[in-house]
């Protein structure tokens, strides 16, 4: 029997914005995006992980002194 695995779209996840994310990797909801205080770059999505691993590099980066110009 063969069943169909089809992928989750983003709609689907319903991913909604946490207030806790403003203190914990610095970021705002601006128009239903993710926005970094720090870069000002607007982020793909609401995911934990990802706006967790964009915090570390910036703060990566602005240790090193390297200006932030993370994708």
């Amino acid at each position: 029997m063969a069943t169909s695995c089809r992928k989750r779209t983003y709609k689907e996840e319903n991913r909604n914005f946490l207030p806790e994310w403003e203190e914990d990797f610095e970021i705002i909801d601006k128009d239903g995006n993710p926005i970094c205080l720090i870069c000002q770059k607007r982020l793909a999505n609401y995911k934990a992980s990802n706006l967790k691993r964009h915090y570390e590099k910036v703060m990566t980066s602005l240790h090193r002194g390297i200006h932030c110009t993370l994708n």
